[in-house]
């Protein structure tokens, strides 16, 4: 899942970090983009009937102890069997929930779902734990000479059960801890998704009449009245902070229980737990975020140009945060029809190859049932996602389609994840090895939002919007990188400073917040009330420390359109194994094998901060062309 994430550098946070609620009726003359929910289950009923044996089964593999390499063999096979049952149910019932948010069926039954996809996993860790304390695989491995056909097969699955084995707990002390802490985590984002339904935004009188501040945002930040800019900014992070105790008490419970959860599973902290998972220490990570935080004044130089230009176009001497998404002269923003979007898609992503625009075109064919995307509703989920399960095509969900340029983004990004997950189904040498580190499949997916404003900055003809899609561009790169590493820095800082005792209430996370803030913005300093933009992270309260994957997957898209705009046909030779072949080695393994050589990311951020600052240097050209 991702949740479309800007900046300051473009807009402000607040009002464009969440969608609008604003209910925009699709042209007639288009078709209804609808994911066919009966490719998974002709009916609720009869997936109702599945979903109980299924978790008997689930329960009964939990005997099943493999004496031999044909036994370990038929095990597996076994397992992926059972991981896809289990996936096929739980894809089913998270579109139902996205669908309609009120479905509390739905949402039950998705979280039941994956506390048994987590109690397979575990039970599959066990067995192979004791297949790597084997004398047997010791001996091959340390001399990585494998003979025996089903130890080289799943040898990385073997590997990486005995990484986790100090972290696995007997299977039934896991499935204890998750049918607690799963629900306790889904209720405490559902608390923080009331809790903004219900905060006072206020409201603005404006030329067309009265509008709420919150409902209406999307429409507001973008007034050609600064005022009314200034009004709705303010008002929005107004009302934030007047529930901020009851956000702070959200959140703060939710780092304590990723602690608890972190602990009993023999972690030093929820941090470690988290990047564990994707192959990192806090050690590098932090490492890397300082990395990027020495770059920090070019991320303000560029905030600097956007302000030096609008008061150019408008001659407002002081430009604010909530003037970057003033309309300027000469431009006016595009708006696009799903269709024009499929389009628009295909063309931009022509530099992954052919089999690609197939994959990516036939996912996006209404006709097809694989792409549920819509205007949102009080009760429609209006972020984005895909789902992938083997023995039925990958399909998208996008909540809350206007026809902005951003809703076009979601639309590649998320619709990148479908094709990765088709493309993985169809080539993937076991269904075992198609989860991996989050930060590598949201790099193919971010790419697409590189390759897209890309294309729509070289075909424009009119220097006014080759101007507005190259600042787009830009944004963009600089939201995965310097955004994440904000977001990933405070974080970060949260957890520890819960650990340490340092910070318990709102005030605590406000200080928090400003301090690094101020490391990477120019405004700050004029805005005081930006201080309250955590309460509006809302990946923080929907999915703990996941932030900081964009960070490491913004390296690595720009580095990889890099790549593609150099030599397009070397890149889809070396992109499309990389998608196809899954997640059958470390990440490091992966990389070297794409690139050649090995590439630590930490050496991309010099080579992906030259590369934005000639984009920069590119765009300060066409400014003064403008003006």
């Amino acid at each position: 899942m991702r949740l479309y994430r800007t900046s300051a550098l473009q807009v402000v946070a607040v009002t464009t970090l969440l969608f609008a609620v604003i209910s925009i009726a699709a042209a007639p003359s288009e078709p209804v983009y609808a994911v066919d929910l009966t490719r998974y289950f002709p009916t609720p009923d009869a997936e109702r009937a599945a979903r109980e044996p299924l978790f008997a089964a689930v329960k009964a593999f939990g005997a099943r102890h493999p004496n031999s390499d044909r036994d370990l063999d038929d095990y597996l096979r076994a397992a992926a069997q059972l991981q896809i049952s289990l996936e096929r149910h739980e894809e089913y019932w998270h579109l139902k929930a996205a669908i309609d948010t009120a479905d509390s069926e739905a949402r039950q039954a998705d979280d039941d779902t994956t506390v048994q996809l987590s109690q397979l996993s575990t039970l599959i860790d066990a067995t192979l734990q004791r297949v790597a304390s084997s004398k047997q695989f010791a001996d091959s491995a340390k001399h990585r000479v494998i003979s025996r056909p089903v130890i080289s097969r799943y040898g990385f699955l073997i590997e990486q059960a005995r990484r986790k084995a100090d972290h696995t707990l007997p299977a039934d002390q896991q499935l204890i801890l998750d049918r607690l802490s799963v629900p306790t985590l889904s209720a405490l984002f559902d608390l923080y998704q009331q809790t903004i339904n219900t905060t006072p935004f206020g409201t603005l009188s404006t030329p067309a009449g009265e509008r709420d501040i919150w409902a209406h945002r999307r429409a507001l930040t973008s007034s050609p009245d600064r005022a009314i800019r200034q009004r709705e900014s303010e008002g929005l992070l107004r009302g934030f902070n007047s529930r901020a105790a009851t956000y702070a008490g959200i959140l703060l419970e939710i780092v304590r229980e990723r602690e608890r959860i972190a602990q009993l599973t023999h972690f030093d902290d929820a941090p470690s737990a988290a990047y564990f998972k994707r192959f990192q220490t806090p050690r590098e990570v932090k490492s890397l975020l300082a990395s990027v935080e020495r770059h920090a004044d070019l991320c303000k130089a560029y905030q600097t140009l956007l302000a030096e230009h609008i008061s150019a176009a408008t001659g407002v001497s002081a430009v604010r945060s909530w003037d970057l998404a003033a309309p300027l002269g000469g431009f006016t923003a595009p708006q696009f029809g799903i269709d024009q979007v499929r389009t628009m898609a295909l063309q931009a992503l022509a530099p992954l190859g052919a089999e690609y625009q197939t994959s990516l075109s036939a996912m996006l064919d209404p006709r097809n049932g694989r792409a549920d995307i819509a205007a949102g509703t009080p009760t429609r989920y209006r972020s984005g996602f895909s789902v992938a399960v083997p023995g039925i095509d990958s399909a998208l969900y996008v909540g809350d389609f206007q026809g902005s340029l951003r809703d076009a983004n979601t639309v590649v990004h998320e619709g990148g994840h479908a094709v990765h997950g088709q493309l993985l189904n169809e080539h993937v040498s076991s269904p075992l090895y198609a989860n991996g580190p989050n930060w590598l499949s949201e790099a193919f997916a971010i790419l697409n939002e590189l390759l897209l404003y890309d294309h729509l900055y070289r075909t424009s003809i009119d220097p006014h919007a080759r101007t507005y899609y190259l600042a787009k561009l830009i944004d963009d790169i600089a939201i995965q990188i310097f955004t994440s590493a904000q977001e990933g820095s405070l974080e970060q800082a949260i957890y520890e400073g819960v650990a340490a005792g340092r910070v318990n209430n709102a005030a605590d996370l406000d200080a928090l917040t400003a301090t690094i803030w101020n490391r990477y913005e120019i405004w700050s300093e004029h805005e005081p009330d930006r201080k309250h933009l955590w309460m509006t992270k809302q990946l923080m309260f929907e999915d703990p420390l996941y932030l900081v994957n964009y960070l490491y997957a913004g390296l690595l898209a720009t580095k990889m359109y890099a790549m593609a705009g150099a030599d397009a046909a070397d890149f889809s030779r070396r992109y499309l194994p990389l998608l196809k072949d899954g997640y059958y080695a470390q990440p490091e393994v992966l990389l070297r094998n794409f690139f050649g050589h090995p590439q630590p990311l930490d050496q991309l951020v010099d080579q992906d901060m030259t590369l934005l600052k000639s984009k920069i240097d590119e765009l300060a050209v066409l400014y003064r062309q403008l003006e």
